[in-house]
């Protein structure tokens, strides 16, 4: 199940960001805080980004926010983060807001592909339940096996056995059990009672026997197991490459069908009918660019006549402002003007007035003939448009020719892909069945000892055998509900895979100097076997437990116990998850220690596909690539690797 983009929209201090989050490798994220001088990284909302994921699914931040409380508090409304999320070839939007003028508090959920629908129901539990089945995971699960935080990372060595009991059994599905237990016991202590004579004569023979009986028993369950697993795997490794096969089958026949040389053919005579037109393209241009240039000498002219005709006016007030001099006394000389004094200077005004008004003249009839012209120009330009070949047809076609191609090819890259991953499930299938089982050669020479055994006590074996019966029934069905039985097989596949899982993290971080043992049973003073859950650690250089470490070593076990647990709780979702959030968790390691994590979380990424490390560390020696969270004016910006698709 793959988390292709994130869109957040005003949530908590995050404004606008959208990231892409598919196969993005290693990304360290870092944080500016430009409101608080007092503070670098701190406020930024670097983990805002995990929160927004998490809200987006299940309604609640990693940190428990939930409610008004995620709104950014500077905007107040319009809240909402959408997660496009792929499944094969399903692709579903899910979408949640808060105080928003669309999707007001609501839930969400769309399908777009392959054909697309609104999966969102009556009310948001029932949508959650929608989003659950894309997902293939309840929040728990989710967020256990996403998310790695500071204040979610809980101090595993540390435990005693029943909170560490709890965390175990809750993480491999197993809560039950313990009443039939109780009662499988009480039967046989009855049955014990009632063998207790005949068994006196045979306590030393029969005690051996029973040691080896238990002994084979163990390494049968073992074997079985071993050979269920394999089987297991060897039958899941051979179906994948099977379906894997069927759909490169069907990939090939869908390629065939959709008949690329056919389209490469067309799609060549579909260009070739479009260039013939080019050159009545180019003819249209010429045409629209003189009727443009038309255009352009009728404004001159127009605003040349105006220009005229304002300069006309003009020319009329002055000569009228002459014969209104007349009888008005002289400025120099204080005689009285008359018509005669003013003749000459009517004369020149009157003068340009004319020539002004014979411009105008002149620039109209210009105009004219201008329009006349430019109208041909329309004229002609439109009689050619609609004579043109019409193209539009062509044009389409070639659009959906060439989407076609893409097509093709989208699919013949998922076909090669598809094709080396089943080369690569039949190769593992094929390892696994040439496997021996280990536990074939200790059953037999132990069933050798028993055979020898059972000679040796000849005719008391038949006094016995009644009782023993009885007692075996009820032995069984402790067995099978005690924490040897059915827990036990539950907790033998869960403890190596948390070992295993606990000693690769450790062998990262701490070159193989530490060590950290989960157990699931411990052994009486009678040699009974009873719960007792703990985690060992030791130190090859220095201290024999937990407690004795240096503070920057818990650190280390502690992470290690912690993604051990994590990734048992991710193998119980039914879709693998291509994303992991690391929050702060490099807090407390020196620098030997980061290169060691760095290393964790390369691998990670090659797992996952996407790895976020959160940090105030500056590890952008290990991280080539990163993101900046910056906040300024109470919102975040997001900038980085994520923000590019």
């Amino acid at each position: 199940m793959h988390v292709e983009t994130l869109t957040i929209e005003n949530f908590l201090t995050i404004g606008e960001a959208k990231l892409h989050l598919t196969d993005r490798g290693l990304v360290l994220i870092q944080g500016e805080n430009a409101d608080n001088t007092s503070a670098n990284s701190n406020g930024a909302g670097k983990s805002s980004i995990a929160d927004a994921i998490s809200w987006a699914f299940f309604g609640t931040t990693a940190r428990g926010e939930s409610g008004d409380r995620v709104i950014n508090r500077f905007v107040g409304k319009n809240c909402r983060v959408a997660a496009v999320v792929r499944d094969g070839d399903e692709l579903y939007e899910i979408a949640r807001h808060r105080k928003h003028k669309e999707g007001k508090n609501g839930l969400v959920v769309k399908q777009l592909a392959p054909a697309p629908s609104d999966l969102t129901k009556g009310t948001d539990k029932l949508t959650q339940l929608e989003v659950n089945r894309i997902l293939g995971c309840s929040e728990e699960v989710f967020n256990s096996a996403v998310y790695a935080g500071q204040e979610k990372m809980p101090d595993l060595p540390a435990m005693t056995d029943k909170p560490l009991k709890l965390l175990i059994e809750e993480a491999a599905g197993i809560t039950i059990l313990e009443k039939a237990y109780e009662v499988a016991r009480a039967k046989q202590a009855v049955t014990e009672r009632e063998a207790c004579d005949a068994q006196a004569q045979l306590d030393r023979i029969q005690a051996r026997i029973d040691s080896t009986e238990d002994e084979v028993a163990r390494l049968q369950g073992q074997q079985r197991a071993w050979d269920e697993k394999r089987a297991e795997s060897v039958q899941s490794e051979s179906e994948t490459a099977k379906a894997l096969a069927d759909q490169v089958k069907a990939l090939d026949a869908d390629i065939a069908t959709l008949d690329e040389p056919g389209v490469l053919a067309q799609l060549d005579e579909v260009e070739s009918k479009l260039k013939e037109v080019v050159g009545e393209q180019e003819e249209k241009s010429r045409l629209e660019r003189e009727l443009a240039a038309a255009d352009r000498r009728i404004a001159v002219v127009t605003a040349e006549i105006d220009r005229l005709t304002n300069d006309a006016k003009r020319r009329k007030a002055e000569v009228d402002a002459i014969d209104s001099r007349i009888g008005k006394p002289c400025g120099e000389c204080g005689k009285s003007y008359e018509a005669s004094d003013l003749t000459e200077a009517r004369k020149i005004a009157t003068g340009k007035l004319r020539k002004v008004v014979d411009e105008v003249k002149t620039k109209k009839a210009e105009a004219n003939t201008l329009r006349e012209a430019r109208a041909g120009l329309a004229e002609g330009l439109s009689t050619f448009v609609a004579g043109m070949t019409d193209i539009s047809a062509a044009t389409g076609l070639q659009g959906r020719l060439c989407a076609k191609l893409r097509d093709i090819e989208a699919k013949k890259g998922e076909r090669s892909r598809i094709a080396d991953r089943t080369r690569q499930h039949i190769a593992n299938a094929k390892r696994l069945k040439d496997e021996q089982n280990p536990f074939a050669a200790l059953i037999e020479k132990a069933g050798r000892t028993i055979e020898e055994l059972v000679e040796e006590i000849g005719t008391k074996q038949a006094t016995l055998e009644a009782a023993q019966a009885r007692l075996a029934l009820a032995q069984s069905a402790v067995k099978v509900f005690g924490p040897a039985g059915v827990r036990a097989e539950i907790l033998d596949t869960v403890t190596p895979f948390l070992n295993a899982r606990t000693a690769h993290y450790l062998g990262s971080l701490s070159d193989g100097n530490i060590t950290a043992t989960w157990s699931t049973l411990s052994t009486t003073a009678k040699g009974e076997l009873r719960e007792k859950f703990a985690i060992d650690v030791t130190d090859a250089t220095g201290a024999e437990s937990f407690g004795g470490l240096s503070g920057g070593e818990k650190r280390k076990v502690r992470l290690a116990c912690c993604l051990a647990l994590q990734d048992l709780v991710a193998s119980r979702a039914t879709k693998p998850i291509n994303l992991w959030i690391g929050d702060e968790i490099d807090t407390a390691l020196d620098v030997a220690g980061l290169e060691r994590l760095m290393g964790i979380l390369e691998e990670k990424a090659r797992e996952r596909g996407t790895v976020l490390v959160i940090s105030h560390n500056d590890l952008k020696d290990w991280c080539r690539q990163q993101v900046i969270v910056k906040k300024e004016g109470g919102r975040s910006s997001v900038d980085g690797v994520l923000c590019h698709a």
